[in-house]
Order: C-alpha cells, then sequence, then structure tokens
C-alpha cells in the first residue's frame, strides 16, 4: 500500500496563522542546542530514513536532515497546509527531505523507517500511547525512536521576577484548558512503555534565560500572544491586562533590572529502539 494522507479535521490550541509559523520558527531556534543533544544521542545519523511527526514549519526536519545527510532522507507530515507549504519553501534545493500534509494518526504507508521522531507532538494527542502504538508499525525491528516534549514546573526566577512569574502562570493556565496533556514531558517513560517499547533513556533538560537573553524573554511572550483569545474566552486574564503589545520591551526590562536567572518549561526528551 502506498502513502496516504487522510483528511485533516483535527485542532491544535495555539492556531495556524503566519504569526504562530514564525513563533515556531523562533521556538525552534532557541531548542536547536537541546534538540540536537537528543537527536545525535538517540543515534539519528547518515543514511537513515527518519518519519518527522507533526513536522509543522520543518525546523527540526531540517535538523534531522543535517544528520542523516546526503544518502538519508525526512519525511515530514503536518496536518496544516499551510505549515507544509511554508516547510517546502524552506527545503527548496534539499532533496533529502520530503514534507506532506497528513494527520498523523490516519498516517498509512508502506515503508518502514529507521526512525520515527516528533517534537512536541504527542502532547496534542488525547491518548499519546495510542498514537505512538500505532506509528511504531512504521519503524523498522531495531529502529529508533525519539520523543520530546514540555512539562510545567511552577515559575521559578532568582532574584523573584513578578511580571514573568504572572505572564507564565497566565500562560500555563491557559494551556491546561485546551491541550489534552500539557505535561506530558514528565510521562514520556510511562508513554513509552505502555506503547510497548522498552523503556526509555530521559533527560530532562530546564530551559532558562540567565541575565539578559531576549530569546528566552520572547518566548512566553509569544506563546501568550497566540493563546489570548482562547484565555479571554475561559476568563484566566483579559487583553488589557495583558497588553501584549508592551509585553515584550516590559519584560526585557524586568530581566536587565534583575539580572538574574528565570526558569521556564523542561524540556523532555526520550529514545528507545524497537525491539528486535
Amino acid at each position: 500500500m502506498p502513502t496516504t494522507f487522510a483528511p485533516i479535521t483535527a485542532d491544535y490550541a495555539l492556531g495556524h496563522s503566519t504569526e504562530e509559523q514564525a513563533r515556531l520558527d523562533r521556538q525552534g531556534a532557541f531548542l536547536r542546542p537541546a534538540t540536537e543533544r537528543w537527536l545525535r544521542e538517540a543515534g539519528i545519523g547518515p543514511g537513515m530514513r527518519v518519519l518527522d511527526l507533526g513536522c509543522g514549519t520543518g525546523e527540526l526536519s531540517r535538523r534531522t536532515a543535517e544528520l542523516v545527510g546526503p544518502t538519508g532522507h525526512v519525511l515530514g507530515i503536518d496536518r496544516v497546509a499551510e505549515a507544509i507549504a511554508t516547510a517546502r519553501r524552506a527545503a527548496l534545493g534539499q532533496p533529502n527531505m520530503t514534507f506532506a500534509e497528513a494527520e498523523i494518526n490516519t498516517f498509512e504507508t508502506d515503508e518502514r523507517f529507521d526512525a520515527l521522531i516528533g517534537r512536541l507532538v504527542l502532547m496534542y494527542q488525547p491518548d499519546p500511547a495510542a498514537t505512538l502504538r500505532r506509528l511504531l508499525r512504521f519503524v523498522r525491528l531495531g529502529g529508533i525512536v525519539a520523543f520530546a516534549d514540555f512539562f510545567f514546573q511552577p515559575p521559578l526566577s532568582f532574584p523573584e521576577r513578578p511580571l514573568y512569574t504572572q505572564l507564565y502562570t497566565w500562560l500555563v493556565e491557559s494551556l491546561r484548558r485546551v491541550t489534552p496533556n500539557c505535561d506530558l514531558g514528565a510521562r514520556l517513560p510511562m508513554v513509552f512503555t505502555a506503547a510497548g517499547l522498552p523503556m526509555p533513556v530521559t533527560r530532562f533538560e530546564f530551559l532558562a534565560g540567565a541575565g539578559v537573553n531576549e530569546a528566552f524573554e520572547r518566548m512566553p511572550v509569544d506563546v501568550m500572544r497566540s493563546l489570548l483569545p482562547l484565555a479571554e474566552k475561559f476568563g484566566i486574564v483579559t487583553a488589557a491586562e495583558v497588553d501584549i503589545d508592551t509585553m515584550f520591551e516590559r519584560m526585557m526590562a524586568e530581566s536587565i533590572a534583575a539580572n538574574g536567572v528565570a526558569f521556564g518549561p523542561v524540556f523532555s526528551t526520550a529514545f528507545s529502539r524497537m525491539p528486535e
């Protein structure tokens, strides 16, 4: 049976706007060092054929394509046509990448990949273990399975930063209302074993900004901008209270005054191999 792509029906809490696509690219750039450590440790390397689930605008696919090189190949799938179009434009001239619009819970192919990867995708599935279990049939025996997700610990900063704490609290409360498994990163090992995989190697890495770090300060502002309509809908906070258009400047001013450290979500990574 050839690879097939079913109609797209599911939703994504942060939307699919051009601004959201740009946010995802900025987030991917911030996560790049941790992402590359995870992929390299998992064993992604030259010549491999890799399936990237929920690839979005293709940032993770591009990083993976660098690791598998010209003799390997990455297939990135995502349900959002606009994101796939962006991924294809960014990959022009790079023949070791292909992108397709597909829903991960209905995707079908006869191919067996050397590796199955996904970053910040299982947390949006109603039953992550069932989704993963279904997808394992596309991985060859002994192949790599590697996923990364967030979990959100209480806001923490030294010295204490009231604005950062408030923004982070609004953001997490909003996410919990609309994301099925907002803290999946803390449960990745159990998801792997429930799907029938051996206990994975798991790493937990705090995302943090020390001193003045514009990329770190921008991340929660970007997410809150995307979540603001939902935050208002659920009565968490009003647009006037957030004042999103000045939030980044106020966050930067607070970080300059504090000259300390603020901790964001934990970036959890896990990898295992298909039993042979």
